[in-house]
C-alpha cells in the first residue's frame, strides 16, 4: 500500500512533465539537442533583427534630433526677428504720433498767424531778419 501512495504523485509529475514539455520528439517531452540548437539559432536571428532595428531607430533618433536642433535654432531666430519688428513698429507708431502732434501745432500756428494784422506780421518778419543778421556776425 505504501508503494501506491508514492506512485500517484510520481505518475502525476510524469504526466505534467509530458504535457508541459517542449514540443519535440524528445523523451517524455524533454527538449532534444536539435530543438535547443534550432531555438538558439532562431533566437540569434531574432536578436540580429532587433539589433538592426535598434540601430535604424537610433539613426532616425539622431537625424530627428539634428532636425529638432535646427528647428529650435530657426524658432529662436524668428522670435528675435519678431522682437525687432515689434520694436520697429513701436518706433513707427511714436513717429506717427509725433507727426500728428506737429501737424496740429502747425495748423494752430497757421490759424493764429492768419488772425494777426499785416502790420504785425511785417514787424515780426523784420525782427526775425534782425536776429538772423546778429547770429551771422
Amino acid at each position: 500500500m505504501k508503494a501506491g501512495r508514492y506512485l500517484m504523485p510520481v505518475l502525476a509529475a510524469l504526466l505534467a512533465l509530458e504535457l508541459s514539455g517542449c514540443a519535440t520528439t524528445g523523451f517524455m517531452g524533454l527538449a532534444t539537442k536539435r530543438y535547443v540548437d534550432d531555438r538558439f539559432e532562431a533566437t540569434g536571428e531574432d536578436l540580429g533583427v532587433l539589433e538592426r532595428d535598434l540601430e535604424l531607430a537610433y539613426e532616425d533618433y539622431e537625424e530627428n534630433r539634428e532636425r529638432l536642433k535646427a528647428l529650435e535654432t530657426e524658432v529662436a531666430r524668428l522670435i528675435e526677428t519678431k522682437r525687432e519688428l515689434e520694436a520697429l513698429v513701436e518706433i513707427i507708431r511714436r513717429n506717427e504720433q509725433a507727426t500728428e502732434e506737429l501737424r496740429a501745432i502747425a495748423d494752430e500756428a497757421e490759424r493764429r498767424l492768419a488772425e494777426l494784422p499785416d502790420e504785425t506780421l511785417l514787424r515780426l518778419a523784420e525782427l526775425i531778419m534782425e536776429e538772423l543778421a546778429v547770429q551771422e556776425e
